[in-house]
């Protein structure tokens, strides 16, 4: 996820950057040795993480398949690739036919064969199932991240620094609503003069651009599956 950040945070300034070649635009952290001037670099110093689930918990994640299969008339029992949540979502044996579980057909979960009482009729892929993944059931976790992150400008003198900033902050805000469109919120903090006590290289002029990245990460975490059931008459008291 991080990576994730920092990649959708430098594409966003290769794209609308036009004062600095894309080639200097780093998801790093500067490094004292010289560098190619003007550059701007990406990374986060810090980020905290929660949990949001409810007492530790999220909703259950499905995971929604779909199958289609050729009938030639005669064919009445059809095989599934995965394993069926009970019951099917839906089951059709001609576009738009909707078939009803038990009374046009029935389901071997176990086995993953479904039978239906009368052939489908013949046709290309007129036969579809769609069906929750039994591998793909289990429980969301939500994890909150809330990342500082450094957009750090480095120019061969204070005029080019100060432009490069700018565009870098313009460059940002253009981009905001397409990150939030991934999940990603991004908000400007402030920002910063370095100097050399900063550990800049001689001849380099920076400023530092803090923002504040929020992001979810979620986290699917797969059910048990019940691979037997069995039933047992007690004896009577």
């Amino acid at each position: 996820m991080l990576n994730e950040i920092s990649g959708g945070l430098v594409k966003a300034l290769q794209e609308r950057l036009e004062s600095v070649s894309k080639g200097n635009v780093a998801a790093r952290a500067p490094r004292k040795e010289a560098a190619p001037l003007p550059a701007v670099f990406v990374y986060s110093p810090r980020f905290t993480f929660e949990d949001v689930g409810l007492g530790g918990e999220g909703l259950e994640a499905r995971q929604e398949k779909s199958e289609s299969f050729n009938g030639d008339g005669s064919r009445a029992v059809f095989s599934l690739s995965g394993r069926a949540q009970r019951p099917l979502l839906r089951v059709e044996s001609a576009p738009g036919q909707v078939e009803v579980e038990n009374l046009d057909y029935t389901m071997d979960y176990a086995r993953g064969t479904i039978r239906f009482r009368s052939p489908p009729p013949r046709g290309s892929k007129n036969v579809s199932v769609t069906y929750n993944s039994v591998s793909g059931a289990g429980k969301t976790k939500q994890i909150h991240i809330d990342a500082v992150y450094n957009l750090e400008v480095w120019a061969g003198n204070e005029r080019q620094r100060d432009d490069v900033t700018v565009d870098v902050m313009k460059a940002v805000a253009l981009s905001q609503e397409e990150l939030a469109a991934t999940g990603v919120i991004v908000r400007p903090v402030e920002g910063l003069e370095l100097s050399p006590s900063d550990g800049l290289p001689g001849g380099v002029f920076a400023k530092r651009l803090v923002y504040g990245v929020e992001a979810n990460l979620r986290v699917v975490v797969p059910a048990a599956r019940i691979e037997r059931v069995d039933v047992r008459q007690l004896p009577p008291k």
